[in-house]
């Protein structure tokens, strides 16, 4: 406290610059003390006939502002000089073209006397050499939409305070102690007299005696830029004093040069940056995941990543976007504003071998994250291996929450529902005994420990916090609401919009750059059991992070067709032995779908960094099979994992069935049962992995008619089904969960019973044979669908978002008539206690307003049957 009551001068030298003047003095009258503060306003001999009035105005204003005129021009140095010589105590010198903010005094005060040995400190600001943000030595613009004040109070709240040293002060706005002055003296006016290099010279003199100069990194002050001399005097001036203070402090200005280059507080930038960049008055939206689905993410695939990855490359130019998701022994954060991204990383530990329900370091992450960066809405997508402690921060920084339920783990360790003979769980009623045996075999429980009640209690629990809770499919709401009844409130459906991305090759049309320092090579190619179209490997440019770099295939086929086709980056662990950065170094590519001919192939791999193609040198070449089987009379193909849970024994049953032999099958995607892999069938073909931007292209050139998609489990969506439509391709789908229902309700297929799954596809398959025009009629029909296409499910969340952020927005202060931001916790101007079917405000406009409000959205017609308070703010 003795230390903020510190009466100091600001020294403010003038030469013309009059309405910049204006607003610096206006800051200053509504950010600074002047009681306790004194002004020194020096006139250089302003020209400007304007200058006079107004500083005798000021003088007038204000017993504490000092006001002295120069008979004749003196020079900046001089200048400060004689406000130096005027006063008796610390100073600060500010020049007239900057602007001050909130508590600017006192954060210099308190950062000087942080340490004895502080002789100068230097704020931030745009435009001040070593303490600029966001770019080092260089004039920034203020970010765009965002006020100095709102700079400020950016720079204040989420500052590092660190202090860090620096070699020299920037004198825009520079924090000098008295008695550093009365050591070593005044500036050197004599040979700097008109300015540029006379701090320097200061500051490297006080370092001589033991004094050192910091960075305020809490405080930001706006400056215009020095633009008072025209460009060639201002260059001739910087290239005299820069080799007089060279000349001067040989050692002092190497090391000045080496901080410019090695810029070692660039963490202070890289603090401050996200926090500027989301200041543009977006509401913050957190998705919390399991797993990430970025490339450089373990576990990066599935059902539940492409939703998610959805939502937030669609509405990061809406909101900005916050993805909480496990990677391994870490928790990312990445941060998406518009086409800009940050990430953060967490330790968290290992997962442990069952879940844990509460993490004090989850919660924690969680807490700060949710505090640090103000979400405005918490949505919840899944909490496999991880903690449930986001419900429960969510709900007491009375923020709104919604939980999407993508499988069924809420309600079993399973996931799936799946027993340990393979079938779906239909029971709501559980044998206990059964449950043991089954968490046993399957989860690794003891099989003396009931877990299952506990488990369903504390998911039960933790989605009661939720404001509401989305499935996708009406199948799903079904089996939700036989194992949660009292929850079915809170539900709504929202299924799952899509939209492919169709990726084609290119024409290499660059020249490509060769002898560039690259490693790599090709781990497998056409050759892998699992994958036999595809092509594997890694590749990397020396000393870039592969993160920055795109690979691509260069094909030459045998029929001497040429293209380019950009290949999935993948984690390469033992790659990065040669470096961290080359992490994201690997890729696979999967060759159905592409313009490929049968037949000797050269394969390429290339690197594009910076707009320009690299050469490798890493090629192979291989003799390419397409796999297409020629003449059968119906092609099917498997579409998704093939994997026990996907109806894997199905498949096999098919395709061992020697009536079937007329039909071509098609595995197309990843095979997960080692039972698939023995098929050795002269009608079947396994084409591996697909590019899903290429389905519709990979079911054209093998010619499909038919595609089955047979789960065994109840999938709460099921994308493989909306890739089926998309391609105008009829579907077999077992009747269980959404694949049932989608395909009755659409009319784009059959449905069979598990029971008899074998037998049923057989006899569809077979009736398709001899009645072709079966066919016909399904695909004229699925051509009238319309499915729901990406735009539409992000208008149904924007919709859903925006009524959620309303039950926080929607109080006026009757003071000022402002609206209070979605993530304000409480509310001090009003009194309300917002009850449903009774509206308890003094305030009678008011209560009209609320009830208006809630009538007129859809979210709050649903909660209005929940008969619970929405919001009780005091």
């Amino acid at each position: 406290m003795e230390r903020l009551m510190k009466k100091i001068d600001i020294i403010i030298p003038i030469y013309n610059g009059y309405e910049d003047l204006k607003k610096c003095m206006s800051s200053i009258f509504l950010h600074t003390d002047l009681d306790n503060h004194r002004i020194i306003l020096i006139d250089d001999k302003s020209s400007d006939s304007r200058m006079l009035p107004m500083l005798e105005e000021y003088q007038r204003r204000n017993s504490n502002i000092v006001t002295i005129y120069n008979d004749k021009n003196q020079g900046f140095s001089a200048n400060v000089n004689r406000g130096m010589s005027y006063s008796d105590r610390d100073i600060i010198l500010l020049n007239s073209d900057t602007v001050v903010t909130e508590g600017w005094v006192d954060k210099i005060i308190s950062c000087a006397y942080s340490k004895k040995e502080i002789g100068t400190v230097t704020p931030l600001s745009n435009a001040a050499t070593l303490c600029s943000i966001p770019i080092m030595c260089q004039d920034n613009p203020l970010p765009e939409g965002i006020s100095v004040d709102e700079m400020g109070k950016i720079v204040e709240r989420h500052s590092l305070k660190k202090y860090p040293r620096i070699t020299v002060a920037v004198g825009f706005c520079m924090f000098i102690k008295r008695e550093v002055i009365d050591k070593v003296g005044q500036f050197d006016a004599e040979t700097f007299g008109k300015g540029y290099g006379e701090e320097n010279d200061f500051c490297n003199r006080a370092e001589q005696y033991g004094y050192i100069h910091v960075m305020c990194d809490d405080t930001f002050i706006y400056h215009k830029g020095t633009a008072s001399f025209n460009t060639e005097e201002k260059k001739r001036l910087c290239e005299e004093h820069q080799e007089i203070l060279v000349k001067r402090y040989p050692e002092q200005m190497k090391r000045n040069t080496q901080y410019c280059m090695d810029n070692p507080d660039q963490y202070i930038r890289d603090n401050l940056m996200p926090f500027i960049r989301l200041s543009n008055h977006k509401k913050n939206v957190l998705y919390f995941v399991h797993s990430d689905f970025k490339e450089d993410a373990g576990d990066n695939k599935g059902g539940t990543q492409f939703h998610v990855k959805d939502l937030a490359m669609s509405l990061k130019s809406k909101y900005n976007i916050f993805v909480m998701a496990r990677d391994s022994e870490y928790m990312n954060l990445t941060i998406y504003y518009g086409e800009q991204s940050e990430q953060l990383r967490f330790y968290i530990g290992a997962a442990g071998v069952f879940q844990q329900f509460e993490n004090k370091k989850v919660e924690e992450i969680i807490e700060n994250v949710i505090n640090t960066f103000e979400i405005s809405l918490v949505h919840v997508h899944h909490t496999y291996m991880l903690s449930l402690d986001i419900y429960c921060v969510a709900k007491r920084h009375n923020i709104p929450l919604i939980v999407t339920i993508h499988d069924y783990y809420y309600i079993c360790p399973t996931i799936k529902l799946l027993s340990q003979d393979g079938k779906f769980c239909h029971n709501t009623v559980d044998d206990v005994e059964k449950c043991k045996k089954c968490l046993a075999a399957q989860c690794g429980y003891y099989d003396n420990v009931n877990i299952i009640d506990d488990w369903r209690n504390k998911h039960q629990k933790a989605l009661s916090l939720c404001d509401v809770i989305i499935v996708p499919s009406k199948a799903a709401l079904k089996i939700v609401g036989r194992y949660f009844p009292g929850l079915l409130d809170k539900c709504i459906v929202i299924e799952h919009g899509e939209k492919l991305e169709i990726s084609e090759p290119i024409e290499l049309k660059e020249e490509l750059i060769e002898g560039a320092p690259t490693h790599g090579a090709i781990d497998f190619c056409m050759d892998h059991p699992n994958q036999i179209n595809a092509i594997s490997g890694w590749a990397y440019i020396e000393g870039i992070d592969s993160s920055q770099v795109e690979i691509y295939l260069l094909f030459q086929c045998a029929d001497g067709n040429s293209f380019l086709d950009k290949a999935e980056r993948n984690r390469r662990v033992d790659v990065i032995v040669h470096g961290k950065q080359y992490l994201l170094s690997g890729f696979i590519f999967s060759c159905v779908g592409i313009p490929i001919s049968e037949g000797k192939t050269v394969v390429n791999v290339l690197l594009k960094y910076e707009g320009k193609y690299f050469k490798t040198g890493v090629k192979r070449q291989f003799d390419y099979k397409s796999g297409k089987l020629e003449n059968k009379r119906l092609n099917v193909a498997f579409l998704g994992a093939g994997t026990r849970e996907k109806g894997s024994q199905f498949i096999k049953g098919l395709v061992d069935d020697s009536a079937l032999e007329e039909v071509g099958f098609y595995m197309v995607g990843p095979v997960g049962d080692k039972e698939l892999e023995k098929i050795d069938k002269d009608n079947f073909v396994s084409i591996g992995t697909y590019d899903r931007g290429k389905i519709i292209q990979i079911m054209r050139d093998y010619h499909i008619d038919v595609i089955c998609i047979l789960p065994v489990w109840a999938e709460t969506f099921c994308y493989t089904l909306s890739e089926a439509i998309l391609c105008n391709i009829p579907v077999i789908g077992t009747d269980i969960g959404a694949v049932g229902d989608r395909i009755r309700t659409l009319e784009c297929g059959w449905v069979v019973s598990i029971e008899d799954a074998i037998d049923e596809v057989k006899s569809i398959l077979q009736k398709l044979i001899v009645s072709p025009e079966l066919l016909k009629e399904k695909r004229d029909k699925i051509a009238n669908i319309k499915p729901k296409s990406l735009d539409m499910m992000i208008s149904e969340y924007t919709e859903l978002y925006e009524n959620m952020n309303d039950s926080k927005c929607i109080y006026g202060d009757s003071n000022t008539g402002a609206i209070f931001r979605a993530y304000r916790p409480v509310v001090k101007s009003a009194k309300v206690n917002l009850m449903l079917g009774n509206l308890d405000i003094e305030n009678h406009s008011l209560k009209a307003k609320i009830k208006r409000k809630l009538k007129s959205t859809r979210f709050y017609r649903l909660l209005k049957k929940v008969k619970r308070v929405l919001v009780n703010i005091k």
